[in-house]
């Protein structure tokens, strides 16, 4: 039986303000839509306004490489008033995870602590959402998708030991940059490695040319970006 990969996806708007911060919501709910057209795992680990963290596993997962990067959106935001495009950028980042990772972190903190968003009376009331801190390092995860603390102790650290790698990978080779870094990019609508334009009703990928229809990319069949990558 093929063995099932996991994948950390992080989703961050960038440069855009509000309409960042929207299209990074429908850029996450993109994802979990190609994860269940898929057949694949998926968690929301963390999210707020502005950002997401996923954790999808399955065979197969690794066709989701062709995400990571600059994800560039142009249309008329729905609060202008003069009718004019904008263009704002959300950053993508697409992480392996070892299922024992987390055993190699070394000094790590963690702490427990109550839920205030969505989510549910029992998370609001009882200490199940965790933060994990690498001493080494500073870098943090949070989990709180669960009722069960320690189900999310161990995602937090699976996302945790996904961030370190990628930090270590930074270290090891200067010239590349940490994985992380290089997938999310800066953030400049330069980077772009994919677009998705209102007027044209399209989505189109800078480095294959492959072009979807926008309704169909939003709604999660990205499978064609995944095939030409």
């Amino acid at each position: 039986m093929p063995t099932k990969a996991v994948r950390i996806v992080e989703v961050r708007s960038a440069m855009g303000g509000d309409d960042a911060a929207k299209f990074a919501q429908e850029l996450t709910r993109a994802y979990l839509r190609y994860a269940l057209r898929q057949g694949w795992e998926c968690e929301v680990i963390e999210q707020s306004e502005k950002t997401a963290v996923l954790r999808i596993e399955g065979e197969g997962v690794e066709l989701l490489a062709v995400e990571a990067g600059t994800h560039r959106v142009t249309r008329i935001p729905s609060n202008e008033r003069q009718g004019r495009r904008h263009t704002s950028a959300v950053t993508v980042a697409v992480l392996p995870i070892s299922k024992k990772a987390d055993s190699k972190l070394g000094d790590v903190e963690i702490e427990t602590y109550k839920g205030t968003g969505l989510g549910g009376q029992h998370r609001n009331k009882t200490e199940t959402c965790v933060r994990v801190t690498h001493r080494e390092t500073g870098l943090v995860a949070l989990a709180c998708s669960e009722k069960s603390q320690a189900t999310n102790k161990e995602r937090a650290l699976e996302v945790l030991a996904s961030r370190v790698q990628a930090n270590a990978q930074r270290r090891l080779d200067d010239a590349h940059a940490a994985k992380r870094r290089v997938m999310h990019g800066s953030g400049f609508i330069a980077e772009r490695q994919r677009s998705y334009l209102w007027r044209e009703g399209v989505a189109v990928d800078h480095r294959t040319g492959v072009r979807v229809p926008l309704q169909r990319a939003l709604d999660g069949e990205l499978a064609a970006f995944a095939s030409a990558g």
